[in-house]
């Protein structure tokens, strides 16, 4: 019985109105006729599942487009961050429009900007230095622990973290 609800559920043709009538039914706890569209069931995450098919309209497709083609037109229209107020659309200033379609425009990008400040994720981010007009490229993490290392002693913890992120890269 399951296997065939499941089969079910990957041959609908999935559109924006019989979503939000899913939504209407669940919330109105009504006796459900479709399967959820959502991964896990989970309504209030509004993460659809995988390889389902998705009728658009005319509207919906040209707004793909449109998001596909203006990157900053997405992030203030789409993307959002979690304040003290709740979650809210993202605000971009000037510099950061500008860096977003620079990223998109161009393949390599060099910024001048201060520390922490976002735009380094991962530690194992390669950063390229020049030492006596000899360039290499070494990971982020290996450059900040060799400075650290010069100012203080590195702690416990900071040696751990160096050695785990050597085996990291390894992989």
């Amino acid at each position: 019985m399951a296997v065939s609800s499941k089969l079910k559920a990957e041959n609908i043709i999935w559109s924006t109105e019989k979503v939000n009538q899913y939504l209407k039914a669940k919330m109105g706890n009504a006796e459900q006729t479709l399967p959820s569209p959502f991964f896990d069931g989970d309504k209030d995450v509004f993460l659809r599942k995988g390889n389902l098919e998705f009728d658009q309209t005319d509207d919906e497709y040209d707004e793909m487009c449109k998001c596909a083609t203006d990157i900053v037109y997405f992030a203030e229209t789409y993307c959002q961050t979690m304040t003290d107020n709740g979650i809210m659309i993202v605000e971009l200033y000037p510099y950061q429009k500008r860096i977003l379609r620079d990223l998109k425009e161009n393949r390599y990008n060099i910024w001048l900007a201060a520390r922490q400040s976002g735009k380094c994720y991962i530690y194992n981010t390669k950063v390229i230095i020049s030492n006596n007009g000899k360039r290499e490229t070494i990971p982020f993490f290996e450059l900040y622990y060799s400075i650290v290392k010069k100012h203080r002693k590195l702690t416990f913890f900071e040696k751990i973290k160096i050695n785990l992120y050597k085996i990291y890269n390894k992989l």
